[in-house]
């Protein structure tokens, strides 16, 4: 039997349920909803998805046109997206 002392405000990390992990992003990422005056920071992202902190509240399942150009890169990446 091993004595292992656990941190009481510690909880274990959950495994990952996406096929596609999602990666943080630690520099800023502006992005700008082009169907109407809003915008955000993206927080992570992945191959098949990202987590948005828009600016005002989106309307559940919009779908918008959205534009965003990740740290270190010199090509802004244009799509419609189903928010």
């Amino acid at each position: 039997m091993t004595n292992t002392i656990e941190h009481p405000c510690s909880s274990p990390t959950p495994p990952e349920r996406r096929q596609h992990p999602r990666r943080k992003i630690y520099d800023t990422c502006y992005i700008d909803l082009l169907d109407g005056a809003n915008g955000g920071l993206v927080l992570d992202i992945s191959e098949t998805g990202f987590l948005l902190q828009s600016a005002l509240k989106i309307s559940d399942r919009a779908l918008s046109r959205l534009r965003f150009q990740l740290p270190c890169s010199e090509q802004c990446i244009e799509a419609c997206a189903k928010l």
